[in-house]
């Protein structure tokens, strides 16, 4: 059996199981499913079973398409068996067998009507409940705004989880992984951050991981409009609260589509976005046909 996670807590847990079952042959593999996937397995021989738990948001091009990357690329022996979990009220997967989920130990309904495993309720060693909030975004590509609110609610709260949204009405210049990596290399610092991706319903994800918050940062008076309604919708739909934080003088009027625009046209952002993002954005921008005109 093979195995793969992306969220440290998560695969520290997944190894120590591992380790207590003395599972033969289970291998932890960590990174993207479209990463793991697209390497061969080598001299590890094929597997014969394979479960895959994708997040319930994921759309069905996303989790049959891993089908063929699994037999096509050598990870599966010829009578292997490929179980895919799915939400209970979620209609089945087009193209898969569906059978029925019993029990509902462990999992809560959210706010969209699906059914998810509830996130543990860890506690700190004063015995208090680990307190774990969100910082949600598209980061493309993420800025030292962004980064500086990341890092100020990380030393205000106990766990910070940086969520890139793929928001698909968004067209972006970088791919969801690549905004996953480049802010995985630039929080590597902060130890109590992670990086993670949700479609769908913020709140969904909040519910499914523990999240007691939505931390969100505002650089003008022009920003507090928008978010009140969306931090008063959040709260109707699963009562998730949101913490507000300004942002920087420095940093008051930076967005990503502004550094995109700069840097389009060869101006420096070197004091806008961190050094390995800015690297990126060049080799990014360097790949693109170029475009006319300019200010």
């Amino acid at each position: 059996m093979i195995t793969r996670e992306s969220d440290a807590r998560a695969a520290a847990v997944i190894r120590a199981n591992m380790e207590s079952v003395g599972l033969p042959g289970g291998r932890l593999i960590t990174g993207t499913v479209s990463r793991v996937l697209a390497r061969r397995p080598g001299a590890e021989p094929p597997f014969d079973l394979a479960v895959a738990d994708p997040p319930y948001a994921a759309w069905d091009d996303e989790v049959t398409g891993m089908l063929p990357a699994l037999a096509d690329g050598g990870w599966l022996a010829p009578a292997a068996l490929v179980a895919v979990e799915r939400a209970s009220r979620s209609a089945p997967r087009a193209g898969l067998l569906a059978t029925p989920r019993t029990g509902t130990a462990g999992t809560v309904k959210l706010p969209s009507g699906t059914v998810t495993p509830q996130a543990s309720v860890r506690r700190r060693k004063d015995g208090m409940d680990v307190h774990r909030v969100a910082c949600p975004g598209s980061f493309d590509p993420v800025t030292n705004g962004h980064l500086d609110i990341i890092t100020r609610a990380a030393l205000l709260h106990d766990e910070v989880i940086v969520v890139v949204g793929a928001n698909l009405a968004k067209q972006g210049l970088f791919t969801v992984d690549e905004r996953v990596d480049m802010l995985e290399e630039v929080t590597r610092d902060l130890p109590n951050v992670t990086i993670a991706t949700f479609r769908g319903l913020l709140v969904d994800f909040c519910r499914a991981h523990g999240v007691s918050a939505i931390v969100k940062g505002l650089r003008a008076v022009s920003d507090f409009e928008y978010e009140m309604e969306m931090a008063q919708m959040n709260y109707r739909l699963a009562e998730i609260e949101t913490l507000f934080m300004t942002a920087n003088p420095l940093y008051s009027f930076l967005r990503s589509s502004l550094v995109k625009e700069i840097a389009r046209y060869g101006g420096d952002v070197t004091s806008l976005v961190p050094v390995t993002v800015e690297k990126r954005l060049r080799a990014k921008l360097a790949s693109m046909p170029p475009r006319d005109g300019g200010s």
